[in-house]
């Protein structure tokens, strides 16, 4: 119909993967489409670029899009709406005490909210890649993100306002074993006193853009002169993996096979380190600057089409090393484009 494509898909990095896909096709339009991706970390002029529809007698736009464009924003344009059914969450695990990513099913309201943005200007029509029984499975509405993530920023935050967490009237209560989790957390770095009262450095934390945990992390990087260091490890812990899972040949030989032949091959390469999590982090993130991490996201945020040709060659090497390697280069370009942000905000 010569409308605009609206894909909803879990997150930035699935997006980053259909784009790169797409554009890459060998019978992909560059002349007749444009694709952009829209989600919750994008710069606000590249947002505004894609919000503000295309000009008259512009090209044809496909656009990857997370959660954010059901309800927060509308795009201009779209009468085609392909959705996964599928959106990435935040859950803090009482039991272990630690933050997990996970793709779920969404509810029947967001579906009916994914559904209405295509002909919203004009008929419009949505294709579900779902069947008519999942939906009938799914919750009637999402689960409230207060309900699923860690609330010690909450916590910290209704503290420097001199409020009780446990007598504050939500609209809806976070579990309160959660918050006095929270409260205990705080407590122990340092952030509120015994008498829940927020300390000179709870006060700089709360300033800062981050969860307590890594707020703190960053200052005591800074006092300890490795807060690039900090910086890294800071925008790495929202992803939740920076090597490449089993590709589907390989894991024709049994998965469990294929994950020790991957970790053997980290470990050859000396990109594990048995001791910590974090260190293992920083080496293989010191790899990618040293394969241009940072100037291939800085390429990749324009279309390939406006690319140079050493421009491309620079991307295609990264990915080229990256797969080499079993590293998920996604994950690496998404901790660079955090760390400029975090760089700029702190």
């Amino acid at each position: 119909d010569g409308g605009d494509v609206l894909a909803f898909l879990p997150g930035e990095s699935e997006i980053h993967d259909c784009i790169n896909r797409l554009r890459s096709a060998s019978d992909f339009p560059a002349e007749e489409v444009d694709v952009f991706g829209l989600y919750g970390l994008m710069k606000p002029a590249d947002r505004q670029h894609v919000l503000q529809g295309r000009n008259e007698g512009g090209k044809r736009r496909v656009i990857f899009a997370t959660n954010i464009a059901e309800s927060s924003v509308t795009v201009p344009g779209v009468t085609t709406v392909i959705d996964s059914g599928r959106m990435r969450i935040v859950r803090f695990d009482e039991k272990d005490g630690i933050k997990k990513r996970e793709d779920v099913w969404i509810s029947k309201e967001s579906a009916v909210q994914r559904a209405g943005r295509a002909g919203r200007e004009s008929p419009g029509k949505c294709v579900r890649l779902y069947s008519e029984r999942q939906f009938e499975r799914m919750d009637q509405h999402p689960t409230p993100s207060i309900l699923l993530e860690k609330p010690s920023r909450l916590v910290l935050q209704l503290r420097c306002y001199g409020v009780d967490e446990l007598t504050f009237p939500y609209y809806e209560a976070p579990n309160e074993a959660k918050l006095r989790q929270a409260h205990d957390e705080l407590m122990l770095l340092g952030l509120i006193d015994r008498d829940g009262n927020v300390t000179e450095l709870g006060r700089r934390v709360e300033r800062l853009p981050f969860e307590p945990r890594i707020g703190m992390l960053l200052l005591e990087c800074e006092k300890r002169r490795c807060f690039e260091a900090g910086l890294i490890l800071a925008a790495a812990s929202r992803e939740t993996r920076i090597f490449a899972p089993p590709s589907r040949e390989q894991q024709g030989q049994g998965r469990r096979d294929a994950q020790r032949e991957m970790r053997q091959l980290h470990e050859r390469e000396g990109m594990i380190i048995p001791s910590s999590d974090w260190f293992t982090t920083l080496e293989v993130f010191n790899r990618a600057i040293d394969e241009g991490v940072f100037y291939v996201s800085t390429v990749t945020s324009k279309s390939s089409h406006y690319q140079t040709p050493a421009e491309r060659l620079a991307v295609q090497g990264f990915y080229d090393w990256a797969n080499e390697l079993h590293l998920n280069p996604h994950a690496l370009l998404h901790i660079a484009k955090r760390i400029k942000d975090y760089a700029s905000d702190y």
